[in-house]
């Protein structure tokens, strides 16, 4: 998502240039290739799709095929992503200038060939098809966060952006001289854009922030429910232990905000909790290899210290209660 966000950046820098927001002069904006080719097209528009139509792959291949995303196979659609982006830029770059764009010192603007539009234009609709493909395949697919939908809608924004994009390059001759398409075409990529990603990152970042002990709890238990702990790369044991750290956590600062006293077994329960939990981290998890026994260590060691922590925290607010009763 952070590859996704910086394309962004890159693809609102080349719409700038293109659309002649700002004057297209200088070693940075009036360099019409760098702009155009490299950051609007190759590592904006581009990008854009095919890190998305690269998310949609690896959720095919974890959902569908039940095979993981490790080693090479990871690393395979990234690399073809990158050789391509190279492949197709330098070409760009090195033809001649009249057969791709010409920067126009008279009125500061970057004149794009025809020619270039339509075999970019070919290019993004045979990666949207692919994506459209990837959708086909994963139209059945069960997951627990919805991927499926945020996936979909982003496909059909990116491809109504690509339309509207079409529509004003092919139709409107005089574009330099029309603000207000200028600035409408902007509006559309960048929308689009910054869309999508808040579209997929805005919920679990704002959980992340203000509810994250809840969340995670919730987060796993949803995969556990499913039956997707496997999918998503999360074993039983720790999805146990985590679940019963954050409702140790949360219970404890539901205590101290609301001051409750009107149950009395409270302490006892949370006390009950504790030693289930410090009891099953100190089981040692069977066929635990040599090199992970640091790893079980530190772990169980940061469990005891929470343990720890919740009990100093009960006895202290039981003897401030304590005192409140007797004062009164």
């Amino acid at each position: 998502m952070t590859g996704i966000y910086l394309h962004s950046v890159f693809f609102l820098l080349g719409d700038l240039t293109l659309c002649g927001l700002v004057h297209v002069r200088g070693p940075l904006f009036g360099n019409c290739i760098l702009m155009l080719i490299w950051f609007r097209s190759m590592l904006g528009n581009f990008s854009l799709g095919a890190l998305l139509t690269i998310r949609s792959y690896k959720f095919y291949r974890v959902f569908c095929k039940n095979k993981p995303v490790h080693g090479y196979m990871r690393i395979v659609p990234y690399v073809l992503y990158i050789v391509l982006i190279i492949f197709v830029g330098l070409i760009s770059t090195l033809v001649p200038r009249r057969m791709t764009m010409l920067h126009l010192d008279s009125i500061e603007f970057c004149a794009v060939n025809q020619d270039l539009v339509t075999t970019y234009s070919v290019m993004l609709w045979g990666m949207w098809g692919v994506y459209m493909v990837m959708m086909w395949l994963l139209r059945n697919v069960r997951s627990s966060f919805n991927e499926f939908k945020e996936m979909a809608i982003s496909l059909c924004a990116l491809v109504i952006c690509t339309i509207s994009n079409q529509a004003l390059l092919y139709s409107v001759p005089l574009l330099p001289t029309v603000l207000h398409w200028r600035i409408l075409l902007v509006a559309i990529d960048q929308f689009t854009a910054n869309y999508i990603w808040w579209l997929i990152m805005l919920k679990p970042l704002y959980h992340c922030i203000f509810n994250h002990d809840s969340y995670l709890a919730y987060w796993k238990q949803k995969m556990t429910n499913d039956g997707l702990r496997a999918q998503y790369g999360m074993g039983a044991a720790d999805t146990e232990h985590s679940i019963n750290s954050a409702t140790l956590v949360g219970r404890a600062q539901t205590s101290h905000s609301k001051n409750d006293k009107s149950d009395p077994s409270f302490t006892e329960s949370t006390r009950l909790a504790i030693s289930q939990l410090a009891a099953l981290s100190e089981k040692s998890e069977p066929h635990v290899s040599t090199g992970n026994a640091s790893g079980q260590n530190e772990r169980r060691s940061r469990y005891r210290m929470l343990t720890q922590c919740v009990l100093s925290y009960h006895d202290s607010d039981n003897r401030i209660s304590s005192n409140a009763d007797r004062d009164s």
